[in-house]
């Protein structure tokens, strides 16, 4: 199990890396490029027992699912936070980022046994499945580890030590992103609602969840474009700024009207859907 050091901001995180909420499954279990290497060179393959459509069924319905975790430990911490703020006690930052971090394996390691179970395979499969197709050069799977492995490092709070933050990039900047960013993933939520509600599927959460992480990916990549400024920048500014009080404050609040919106925009459902955000 993985301990962090770091405090998190796990609403930055999600507006940060959008709809990359793919857990770690494979980062762990994935063998090193040498390993690979070798077995090609042998020629020895382990032919999958899954074929890629069912392994990327596996990896979207794992995001899917996480994405309503990443959303309650955001109302969590910001919840937690601000009755700190209120009481005037000092937060221990390497507690709380030690607790959500538990809360988030709890559920991925929840969440992996029902997918696994819903598609009648385990995690070996998957991960042999998932090297068979990285060793041919699968651009797909490749992906879809990427953005996991990506998610692990934003919540570990590492990886990124590395990557320099543009003079350019104030504390004020950075801010007005995350505003402008979380304001854009909140109507995306509205309207994927509104979609899904005409469409009137039988697992509703599903299919606004899987309309959501494309449609938010590709609002982030836009606002990405727009600054000129590339995801692992942004995600090395959060690390940084994270302790500031003015950007703690922004993302409480941020986050706070996120709730309510999504809240709002799930209310046409009438009750059936569970956006994550109740107490």
């Amino acid at each position: 199990m993985v301990r962090v050091s770091k405090p998190l901001v796990i609403a930055g995180v999600c507006a940060v890396t959008a709809a990359a909420l793919l857990v770690y499954a494979l980062t762990r279990s994935s063998s090193s490029s040498k390993e690979k290497k070798t077995k090609q060179e042998d020629g020895v393959r382990e032919v999958p027992n899954l074929h890629k459509e069912q392994l990327l069924s596996i990896l979207e319905t794992i995001c899917t699912q996480m994405g309503q975790v990443v959303m309650q430990l955001a109302k969590l911490e910001a919840k937690i936070r601000q009755e700190s703020s209120q009481s005037g006690r000092t937060l221990p930052e390497d507690q709380l980022a030690s607790y959500l971090m538990g809360q988030f394996e709890e559920a991925m390691k929840a969440i992996e046994s029902q997918v696994y179970a819903k598609f009648q395979t385990t995690e070996d499969e998957v991960k042999v499945a998932t090297e068979y197709f990285e060793e041919d050069d699968d651009k797909d799977v490749a992906n879809a580890v990427a953005k996991l492995q990506e998610l692990y490092r934003v919540m570990t709070g590492g990886g990124y030590s590395d990557v320099e933050v543009p003079a350019d990039l104030t504390l004020t900047k950075f801010i007005e992103i995350m505003q402008e960013t979380m304001e854009s993933l909140n109507v995306a939520m509205e309207m994927v609602c509104l979609e899904v509600k005409e469409l009137n599927p039988d697992n509703k959460e599903e299919a606004i969840n899987q309309r959501y992480v494309k449609r938010a990916d590709n609002l982030s990549a836009e606002i990405h474009a727009k600054h000129g400024l590339t995801r692992e920048v942004l995600q090395a500014a959060m690390m940084k700024y994270q302790q500031e009080p003015a950007f703690l404050m922004a993302m409480t609040e941020l986050q706070q009207q996120q709730a309510e919106r999504f809240a709002a925009a799930a209310a046409v459902f009438n009750g059936e859907v569970n956006m994550g955000l109740t107490e």
